[in-house]
């Protein structure tokens, strides 16, 4: 068999004790099975409801935002028969990878806070999650992120930090990120509700009517406008992008007609945005919907509309012949969130945590930009 060169082969540093594992860059989507694999074969090592699927992450990574892949993503491959010194030379041919199995990420956004995020995504399969590989794909995120952070606009001016997250049981990364200087910020909460033969009918607030929602690109940007500025005071809140609307506009799992949407007049008050997802009820076994945004702007708060808008959408799942449903939600809602859902009969099924950590300072950075 002849050895080819690798010429996306990426050296990281440090190494991590397997051999059998090599880095490289991003070839395009003909990564995203590979890479959806990696991340469906964490979460459910974590016990995570939601699903990954190559799918959904086509249309996210055809709209990313401030990050460049070139550059911003790194993927760890599984290799055979290499011994490590071929693989940091960039010598291995592509016929003896065994397939991806992790990858690293990383952006930047501006948040509606005033403040920056520079965030670090890292996913490994657990057959390959070792406090080594952990700490040398974050040193790899650490390092972009930092260069990032060397060239974007105002960076002296808008305060800013580096932002990690970890998801359900994993036995690995939190360690790691406490050992390098990172702090627990806040958790992120997956809560299931079953069954859902018990769903209260509960009123829409008085002067608020619901309506349909025409399925075109009109009528889900209406949505996501008032989703968007619903979403304002939020934690960790990005500024939306062009790329974030994208997203939004051509996600092929939407179904329109499970969105709860109440108008005051012309404008939408908020709602609740229902979702069945086939490759998650297969994956799962289980009929189970996924109650996808909910929200409330601010002039229409503390009125019930959220809670009236979720157990429809509920009711719709159970029409559709869903047995259960879940969502997510931040730990530090500012609109009590939480016990919101609980008051629906939602509970707690898996915890995620958010990290922060200092950029360096000015006078660690690159003393040429």
């Amino acid at each position: 068999m002849a050895e080819t060169m690798a010429t996306d082969a990426l050296v990281v540093l440090p190494q991590p004790d397997d051999p059998g594992l090599r880095f490289r860059r991003y070839r395009g989507s003909v990564d995203l099975p590979g890479m959806a694999a990696a991340n469906q074969a964490m979460r459910d090592a974590d016990g995570i409801v939601g699903t990954a699927s190559a799918e959904q992450m086509t249309v996210q990574y055809a709209n990313l935002t401030n990050c460049d892949p070139d550059r911003d993503i790194l993927i760890v491959e599984r290799i055979d028969g290499i011994v490590a010194d071929d693989v940091y030379a960039g010598i291995v041919a592509d016929d003896v990878c065994a397939g991806i199995v992790g990858y690293g990420r990383v952006e930047w956004r501006d948040l509606t806070d005033g403040t920056r995020s520079f965030a670090s995504i890292i996913v490994m399969g657990p057959a390959v999650r070792t406090a080594s590989l952990a700490r040398a794909m974050l040193a790899w995120s650490e390092a972009r992120n930092a260069a990032n952070a060397r060239h974007v606009p105002d960076r002296d001016r808008i305060p800013a930090v580096m932002q990690a997250y970890t998801v359900g049981d994993d036995p690995t990364l939190p360690a790691v990120l406490h050992a390098t200087g990172w702090q627990l910020q806040g958790r992120g909460y997956e809560m299931l509700r079953e069954p859902l033969d018990d769903v209260p009918d509960l009123p829409i607030p008085d002067g608020l009517d619901l309506r349909a929602i025409p399925d075109d690109e009109a009528g889900r940007k209406a949505v996501w406008a008032a989703l968007v500025d619903a979403f304002r005071d939020h934690r960790d809140e990005p500024e939306a992008s062009e790329e974030d609307w994208r997203q939004f506009r051509d996600e092929p799992k939407h179904d329109i007609s499970l969105w709860v949407i109440a108008f005051d007049g012309d404008e939408i008050a908020g709602g609740a945005l229902g979702l069945v997802d086939p490759e998650l009820i297969a994956h799962h076994g289980v009929q189970r919907g996924y109650v996808d945004a909910v929200f409330t702007r601010r002039p229409w708060r503390r009125r019930g509309l959220a809670r009236a808008a979720v157990a429809r959408v509920l009711a719709r799942f159970r029409d559709r012949g869903m047995t259960s449903a879940f969502l997510e939600v931040d730990g530090l809602n500012p609109n009590q969130a939480m016990g919101l859902y609980e008051s629906l009969g939602f509970a707690i099924v898996t915890t995620s945590t958010d990290w922060s950590k200092p950029l360096p300072d000015d006078h660690e950075r690159d003393p040429r930009t």
